[in-house]
């Protein structure tokens, strides 16, 4: 609750924490902020005629986080209904009824708990239709809760794993799967440039930075604002790169190369690296408050290893009926071969029956053909 009058505050605390509500309070904008962000409120009670914020830009702020229900002075109910038209749930006119202030928190919790369902049944639905991430395994359900799980939270993500599903699959969907869906989805592997040229990419430049910089170029933060930024190899960071992407994590401010003035932007960062960043971490070459900020959420990626019960146990139902002939499962299985051999000399099978479609392949396989394609690739099947 943000009010300025300090007897209403008061009043409205003991009411509300009576009837059993976490409250969290504040007298002014300025005081709030850090409230908010420390207690992330299902729910915001918002004062019309706050001094330090006399503009709408507090409430266009909190209506795309969370309902924010406004207390309106009889002399300011027109900039209560203003305020409804921006964005906010409901409003409350002063003095306060309070028997109609439960009945409207009731309304507007309820109908969040409604959309937030509502939002994770679609976000459940959309993972579950990536052809890469098909499959009923154990490892395979897991990875797809916590893509939901994830998605449901707007914070940095850390993607671990070098798996047959790529981290950039995986990134993506955390995107797709998001309240940032309709933003940009914009990646980019950290490993792959010069620190130099990978600083401007990401940051951009200010005109007369360099020789022939003759305008300014935004970078690709500010192409990502709104949505998600997917930072593949990000062990590739120097230190100076590190303390960038930090300052941009903790504050959402940067600046472009040669310049200046600070720029905000609001981007998810999601990043991956092929090994171990506590190591890193351990070692001294990474960051630690970076790693920390980076690894506020993780997903784990299955190995190879961890997904091979997929391969053959999932055929198309067509596919099952016909199976492998017994002298050609016998071919297969005859030397005692491991998991990789078994599945190498099934796709051999099924690209021979198939005079080589891969997509009548993954079809058998019951995986994508992107995935049906990496697999040829990995074994050496044309």
């Amino acid at each position: 609750m943000i009010e300025e009058d300090a007897l209403l505050n008061q009043m409205l605390v003991r009411v509300l924490t009576g009837i059993g509500y976490e409250v969290g309070c504040a007298r002014t904008w300025q005081e709030a902020g850090p409230l908010m962000n420390a207690l992330a409120p299902d729910l915001v009670l918002l004062d019309v005629e706050l001094t330090d914020a006399v503009d709408a830009r507090p409430l266009a702020r909190l209506v795309s986080d969370r309902p924010t229900v406004m207390l309106a002075a009889a002399g300011s109910i027109d900039r209560a209904v203003r305020a409804i038209r921006l964005g906010a749930a409901d409003y409350l006119v002063k003095p306060i009824e309070i028997e109609e202030l439960e009945v409207i928190l009731q309304r507007v919790l309820e109908l969040r708990r409604l959309q937030a369902g509502r939002a994770l049944d679609h976000a459940v639905s959309l993972v579950r239709r990536t052809p890469d991430l098909v499959g009923e395994s154990p490892v395979m359900r897991e990875l797809r809760d916590s893509i939901v799980r994830v998605a449901g939270v707007d914070g940095a993500v850390l993607v671990n794993g070098e798996g047959p599903v790529g981290n950039e699959v995986v990134a993506h969907e955390v995107h797709r799967a998001s309240s940032r869906a309709s933003g940009r989805f914009v990646a980019i592997d950290c490993g792959a440039l010069p620190e130099r040229s990978l600083e401007a990419e990401l940051f951009g430049h200010a005109r007369g930075e360099s020789a022939g910089a003759e305008r300014s170029v935004p970078g690709l933060l500010e192409a990502a604002d709104g949505g998600t930024l997917f930072l593949a190899g990000i062990d590739g960071l120097g230190a100076q790169l590190q303390a960038r992407l930090l300052r941009v994590l903790e504050t959402g401010r940067f600046r472009r190369v040669g310049s200046v003035v600070d720029l905000r932007v609001d981007v998810r960062i999601v990043a991956a690296a092929p090994g171990d960043l506590r190591r890193r971490v351990r070692q001294g070459t990474f960051s630690a408050d970076l790693y920390q900020r980076l690894s506020a959420l993780v997903i784990d990626v299955p190995a190879p290893r961890d997904d091979r019960d997929e391969l053959v146990r999932r055929p198309s139902p067509a596919v099952a009926a016909q199976g492998p002939s017994p002298a050609v499962a016998a071919s297969i299985l005859d030397d005692e071969p491991t998991l990789d051999e078994i599945a190498r000399r099934y796709m051999a099978v099924l690209l021979a029956r198939y005079s080589g479609n891969r997509r009548r392949v993954a079809e058998a396989l019951g995986i994508s053909e992107r995935t049906a394609y990496r697999m040829l690739e990995r074994f050496g099947l044309k």
